[in-house]
């Protein structure tokens, strides 16, 4: 273990924070769009959503009831170079579909992008595309489909990221895909003393290929001509303070994570959620909310009502399968962050919630649905929030990050818990901060079982 001879980048990890999924705010991150509905034949729908036939068979493996993690693992791993010379320092929030159409899957992550991994936290945050046959192998399309840092005005100039893509036949062509994805401006929307996260709010971007998004125009927005605290609307769609109707008081918050899925004939949005009194610090209400979107052309929301409708929890993925729905979800608790030496957005397990309506759900059950490894290389120190579920042929595939110990980028660092032990060789001490940052990278992997 290396002494701390300099300063070592917590301006790093702070950058990473700033890049994995809202990974600074109170709990929020994502994602599925439309998944694969049954063991059919293909038969897209009109939303682009499959009836099976997930394109190239999953090579898995034998494939069973019990999680199996792929033997390919990792699929994709942080710190390449990109076009413009930046460095990618993460892998978070992905967005899984299966196009249909294409016959292939697609995927849509959050990274950040600086000359170094501790280069500080002004780092701005793309997001990213890639696609692959199986759901296994990926190309990445080097250049972004979105990113933050393009206009100090805008609602969103501090942080775009946790995407949610659909993809809309009966839309526009330049309005095919649309994605739903979570911004803040810390400007505007200053951090507060008390919790110390951008404040975020929900937006849209419109793609004719998934391949690059122009935000929706600000007078297409629902707040056009109103006052929100922002200068400038482009992309905005959903503020917190709209979110909870029948609480009272709520005149700020934060809502973050879209997750939409399609029921048939309509659309569903979930999302994490925060109600505030306008001081930012009274809290009224923590949990997943929901709201159904009643245009896609020109989307806007319609809140149900008692949100939040999953108290308590954050991190919303939604699948349909044969049975109905199933929404998994993230709970924090003192047990389950015993069990994660990362202070990095570490979650130790996913929770299972089922529906027949999207109206009501199941309670949280007892266990875990799917939980961290706790060894190896792949995921020693829990995985990172969070993932995504989808759906195609029977088998339910887990998309996560996490932070993997083997081949590490040079300077590439995951800050643990000082008390939980962990030090091993090139790790660097912060006694001061209880914390020692150990090498490590953030890496995409997959689970699946049926």
């Amino acid at each position: 273990m290396r002494p701390l001879s300099f300063l070592l980048p917590l301006c790093a990890l702070a950058v990473a924070a700033s890049l994995v999924h809202c990974s600074d705010d109170p709990k929020p991150a994502p994602l599925t769009p439309f998944d694969a509905q049954s063991d059919a034949p293909v038969t897209p729908g009109p939303d682009g959503a499959v009836d099976g036939g997930g394109g190239t068979a999953f090579p898995c493996g034998d494939i069973g009831t019990e999680w199996k993690r792929c033997p390919q693992n990792p699929l994709y791993v942080a710190g390449k170079r990109l076009p413009d010379g930046n460095l990618e320092l993460s892998v978070g929030d992905p967005d899984v579909m299966y196009d249909a159409d294409e016959k292939k899957w697609k995927a849509w992550w959050s990274t950040g992008a600086a000359k170094s991994f501790g280069e500080g936290t002004k780092a701005p945050i793309y997001i990213k595309y890639a696609e692959s046959p199986d759901g296994i192998a990926w190309t990445v399309q080097p250049e972004p489909v979105l990113l933050s840092g393009t206009d100090p005005s805008n609602w969103d100039d501090s942080k775009v990221e946790t995407p949610s893509v659909v993809k809309i036949p009966g839309n526009p062509p330049d309005r095919r895909y649309v994605m739903f994805y979570a911004g803040g401006n810390d400007v505007d929307f200053p951090r507060t003393a008390t919790l110390d996260y951008t404040w975020y709010q929900i937006g849209v971007a419109f793609s004719a290929d998934g391949k690059k998004f122009t935000r929706m125009p600000a007078a297409e927005s629902p707040y056009a001509g109103k006052v929100t605290g922002f200068r400038k609307h482009e992309g905005l769609l959903l503020m917190a303070r709209d979110a909870f109707p029948g609480t009272a008081n709520v005149e700020n918050g934060v809502v973050a994570d879209p997750e939409v899925v399609f029921d048939g004939s309509g659309y569903h949005l979930f999302f994490s959620s925060l109600a505030s009194k306008a001081d930012r610090i009274s809290y009224l209400g923590y949990g997943v909310s929901h709201a159904t979107l009643t245009a896609t052309a020109i989307p806007r929301l319609a809140m149900v009502a008692g949100n939040p409708q999953i108290p308590g929890a954050s991190q919303p993925s939604v699948i349909r399968t044969e049975a109905g729905y199933e929404l998994y979800t993230v709970y924090d608790s003192a047990e389950d962050a015993a069990r994660t030496p990362s202070t990095f957005n570490a979650y130790y397990g996913i929770w299972k919630h089922t529906s027949k309506d999207l109206a009501t759900f199941s309670g949280k059950p007892a266990t875990h649905d799917f939980s961290a490894q706790g060894a190896g290389p792949s995921e020693p120190y829990a995985m990172i929030k969070a993932g995504d579920m989808a759906y195609a042929d029977g088998i339910r595939r887990y998309y996560y990050p996490a932070f993997r110990t083997d081949n590490v980028p040079p300077g590439f660092f995951a800050p643990l818990r000082r008390d939980a032990g962990i030090f091993p060789d090139g790790s660097i001490d912060l006694p001061e901060a209880g914390l020692v940052a150990v090498p490590a990278v953030i890496s995409l992997h997959v689970a699946a079982r049926r």
